[in-house]
This record gives structure tokens, sequence and C-alpha cells, in this order.
């Protein structure tokens, strides 16, 4: 379901290396960047600012367009997580911390939609 809810803001013809942004209420802002493209798949970054530092996220995510799917590459920074792992680990991530990262964006994205922001309204940034 996130990856439709991504082809939602996501302009039609994203270009590698293009920036994109969004802007709802008063201080929230959404950010895009296509890192990479090929046929199936595309690689972007979505960054969400609210203001405050502590609420921020920024996600890496892979999108493949074949398969309809999108999948959490890394939050926050943390990657390589497994979907499912042993607890406790060194990391102390949870046994479903891959789950959690793609409920919060979804979670991120259902926010962004309902409060108006959809592809018409997302801009190109300058690079």
């Amino acid at each position: 379901m996130n990856y439709f809810r991504l082809m939602k803001l996501l302009p039609k013809g994203e270009k590698t290396g293009q920036r994109y942004g969004g802007r709802f209420h008063q201080k929230t802002h959404l950010r895009l960047l296509v890192t990479q493209q090929a046929k199936f798949t595309t690689f972007l970054t979505l960054d969400f600012n609210q203001g405050i530092e502590w609420l921020n996220s920024a996600f890496e995510l892979r999108l493949y367009h074949d398969a309809k799917t999108c999948d959490v590459v890394s939050f926050q920074g943390h990657k390589n997580i497994w979907p499912s792992q042993s607890y406790p680990n060194q990391t102390m991530y949870l046994p479903d911390e891959k789950f959690q990262h793609q409920w919060f964006l979804e979670d991120l994205l259902i926010y962004c939609i309902d409060n108006g922001l959809s592809s018409d309204e997302i801009y190109v940034l300058n690079p």
C-alpha cells in the first residue's frame, strides 16, 4: 500500500537527481529525492520535517514498479534491518523492527495525503 501512496505524491516523469518538495500547514515539509532509477526500480530519499528536530524523519526507499511494492531500506540512518531477527540483539532492534518502519511510513504517507498533499501540490526544488 505504501507504493500506491507514494505514487500519489511523486510527480510523473521523475528523473534521477531530481528533488521534489511539498508543504502543508505552516512548518510541515515533505522532500523527495530520486537517487537512482532502473527499468523496474526507483530509489528515493524521503525527508519529513515538522519544524521540531526530534519529530523529523528520514527514509531511504526502494520502489519496485513491477511488483508495485515499497521497501524501507533505511530509517534515520539505520540500515540492513532484517524482516525478522532474534531478540535481544546487539543493536536492540525489535523482532519486527522492519515492519515497524514500514508501518510508520504508512502512517506518515496517510497523514500527508489526508492533509491535502498530492502530486499536484509537489513542486520541483532547485538543485
